[in-house]
């Protein structure tokens, strides 16, 4: 919003007319970075960074009434960016952020109601950059691509079948750049594609 806290509103389609609604805040604090993933057709999982906290909520839509849950503190990093939101079941996420763009650190997220907490997390080198987004795929119920970036940009492979996600195996991308954002896209069983912005070159 133009205070620069943080504001959810429900947007209804009616053919070809879209409708907005009332604003309601979600959060008073200032200067976010923000990710959303739906948890089913009335919930929805914000998480967000403000400076080096970063928190999360669960927000209820009923017709066009939004019900903000409590903040939850997740594990603060040193220099945070929301990063990368997966949905894995409706009470288990997976979430990766970045410490101080030195590596990626990714978790699982357990909802219990409007209470969300995070496990211990999986620490790659890959450097993400704080502007970031960190993108992820999921591939099926057990592993997950998680794309960042490392002397050449990376795509890890990752384990979600345990109590912390693990790595299988990280491929280096070649040609990319360090510090730009990056997308994977799956395109059918088992082949995805990777694209980056590669900066002015």
């Amino acid at each position: 919003d133009s205070d620069g806290t943080l504001y959810g509103q429900v947007i209804t389609v009616s053919g070809n007319v879209i409708t907005t609604n009332t604003p309601t805040q979600i959060s008073s604090r200032t200067g976010f970075s923000v990710i959303s993933e739906q948890i089913d057709t009335n919930s929805v999982l914000v998480n967000y960074v403000v400076g080096t906290a970063n928190y999360s909520r669960v927000i209820t839509v009923s017709g066009t009434t939004i019900t903000v849950g409590a903040e939850n503190t997740l594990t603060a990093q040193t220099s945070g960016t929301c990063g990368g939101l997966a949905k894995i079941t409706t009470t288990k996420f997976l979430w990766s952020t970045t410490t101080a763009g030195t590596n990626i650190n990714t978790y699982f997220l357990t909802i219990s109601g409007t209470t969300v907490t995070n496990g211990s997390s999986l620490t790659t080198s890959a450097i993400a950059d704080n502007r970031s987004r960190i993108p992820i795929v999921l591939i099926g119920s057990t592993m997950a691509l998680v794309s960042g970036q490392s002397t050449n940009p990376t795509v890890s492979l990752l384990d979600i079948t345990g109590a912390t996600p693990t790595l299988i195996q990280s491929t280096a991308m070649v040609g990319g750049n360090t510090n730009y954002q990056s997308s994977l896209v799956r395109m059918k069983p088992w082949t995805y594609l990777w694209s980056q912005d590669n900066g002015n070159t």
